[in-house]
């Protein structure tokens, strides 16, 4: 069966950032994850892809298609050990780096995208929760046949 453009480029991005890791060049390893209904889990350096509505592109280049604009957040849990005297913004400095790093390796997401974008990181601080999270925007331009969403129409 075929997959949707836009979960090939969701799939994509989830095993980019599996990738993050010590082994191959980066300052730490992340564990990559999506949201599911049992929730996501939260440890120290977890990264969650989460998806966010697609904004349709006005006046698409090619005609008769779907061009959108598709924003994800790569979050990033900080649950540092108590004994870790590693500052929170140090690890985020070092998780939106490593993480940048590895998402613009391929900006076309494998050939189904027109391009993709970092938009400003962000540092969520849970004063009342135990984690911080560092999160990632990443923005990517897709098209699509306006009669089959399966259909890539670069």
């Amino acid at each position: 069966m075929a997959t949707p453009v836009i979960e090939l480029i969701a799939a994509n991005l989830l095993s980019t950032i599996a990738k993050v890791t010590e082994q191959s060049g980066y300052q730490y390893t992340l564990t990559a994850q999506r949201r599911t209904r049992a929730g996501v889990q939260r440890d120290h350096l977890n990264a969650v892809l989460i998806q966010d509505n697609p904004r349709p592109v006005k006046d698409p280049k090619v005609p008769n298609t779907n061009e959108w604009d598709q924003t994800f957040a790569v979050g990033v849990f900080i649950i540092p050990a108590e004994e870790d005297r590693t500052s929170i913004d140090t690890y985020v400095n070092i998780i939106t780096s490593d993480v940048q790093k590895a998402v613009m390796i391929d900006r076309y997401r494998g050939g189904n995208a027109m391009d993709t974008r970092i938009v400003a990181p962000e540092l969520v601080p849970e004063e009342a929760l135990e984690y911080d999270m560092a999160i990632i925007n990443v923005e990517v331009n897709w098209r699509v046949s306006e009669l089959d969403p399966y259909v890539n129409a670069k």
